[in-house]
């Protein structure tokens, strides 16, 4: 950068302006180092000052940067410390949500609990109130059934010639009838629990049913019993009679607006035209028969059923050991039924060949645990299907 003694020299006066410039040049010449060393000096100090407020903004800039920096720091360790503490709150909450969730869950089992307890005690109480009266009707009905068959009984005597006329005959056997009604009732099942089972039943006679459209096929529940199977088939749109030789039974059927009729089973079939029925069905019944009377049950039922009619025997499958103690707790039962011999009656009578299907299976519970194969073969004779079904079609 240039001095200002380093300028040129000049003057706007035309005659002495020669001097003057002249003068000055001289004057320049004689002070001119001077004054380059005093302005090289202010220079030097203008420079040395400059540094110096270089140095001191520097030292100001790294202070405000170490002090920012520590600011940022304490902010960042307290962020930490304030998020530590939120997150030791939230775990806190955490807990304390799963311990409430906790509570809730052993109130909510122990009242669970305690309902369920309270409904076994009514249940247990209800149970008891119900045998109770029932023991009572049942104690009732056996001294009327007394008193009856005294009455019969003198009847009898005093006949002539020791005739005893049919009419009567047929009532002293009816006097017993409800003692079967009890047994069933006892040892039987609940309506709920035998009806869940017969529900197999509607769809197969829905079926047969619908092949007779507009013409109202029947279907005939032979030893219909309490009615079951016939309010199934009710509640289904099946139209269904049910016919039992027991007074008590028919009586509870027609109690529940069930369509029943108390006869002889040969009787009712027998009195009805050929080929008239749409599907016969008898639950637990062909186990109380001999062999002669089953066999001819079987051929009476192919007559009386359609073309295309059905016709299914239940009974206790005797290929099941446990099933078995059901067969021998009903003294009423003569023998046991296998599948192969139902089967074989009704295809020698001409339907076509059968369809076993096993009903009632055991309990897990109470059958063996299936460790190995013969475990699994120790079940299928043991604790085997307790029922099964023989269906076969009329054919068309």
């Amino acid at each position: 950068m240039s001095s200002p003694i380093d300028a040129d020299i000049s003057s706007h006066r035309p005659v002495i302006g020669r001097f003057i410039v002249a003068y000055k040049k001289l004057v320049r010449l004689v002070i001119g180092p001077y004054l380059r060393h005093v302005f090289e000096n202010e220079r030097k100090q203008d420079e040395g000052r400059l540094r110096s407020l270089e140095d001191r903004l520097s030292a100001r800039d790294r202070d405000i940067l170490k002090r920012t920096e520590a600011i940022l720091a304490v902010f960042e360790m307290k962020s930490e410390t304030a998020a530590a503490h939120e997150a030791a709150r939230l775990g806190d909450l955490e807990r304390l949500l799963r311990t409430t969730m906790d509570d809730l869950k052993d109130v909510k089992e122990s009242l669970l609990r305690s309902t369920m307890d309270e409904v076994k005690d009514i249940r247990n109480e209800v149970k008891d109130i119900r045998e109770r009266l029932l023991k009572d009707v049942h104690m009732d009905l056996n001294l009327q059934r007394n008193r009856l068959d005294q009455v019969l009984t003198e009847i009898q005597n005093a006949a002539r010639g020791g005739v005893v006329s049919e009419g009567i005959a047929s009532a002293r056997e009816r006097v017993f009838d409800a003692d079967y009604y009890f047994f069933e009732n006892r040892f039987r099942g609940s309506r709920e629990e035998i009806k869940a089972r017969q529900s197999v039943y509607a769809p197969v006679f829905k079926e047969v049913s619908g092949r007779f459209p507009g013409e109202d096929p029947v279907v005939i529940d032979l030893g219909c019993g309490r009615g079951e199977l016939l309010e199934v088939l009710k509640d289904s749109g099946v139209r269904a009679v049910g016919v039992d030789s027991n007074e008590a039974m028919v009586y509870r059927c027609r109690e529940a607006g069930l369509e029943a009729v108390q006869a002889d089973a040969f009787e009712y079939l027998d009195s009805m035209e050929d080929e008239s029925v749409a599907g016969i069905v008898a639950c637990q019944v062909i186990e109380h028969m001999d062999a002669e009377s089953l066999s001819g049950l079987v051929r009476l039922c192919f007559r009386k059923l359609r073309k295309g009619g059905k016709a299914v025997f239940e009974t206790i499958n005797p290929e099941s050991l446990f099933a078995m103690k059901w067969f021998y707790m009903d003294l009423t039962h003569k023998k046991p039924v296998h599948p192969a011999s139902i089967a074989f009656l009704m295809e020698t009578a001409g339907f076509l060949p059968p369809e076993i299907m096993y009903l009632s299976p055991v309990p897990v519970e109470t059958a063996l645990k299936e460790t190995d194969e013969n475990a699994a073969k120790l079940n299928r004779v043991i604790f085997g299907f307790q029922d099964y079904a023989c269906i076969a079609e009329k054919r068309g």
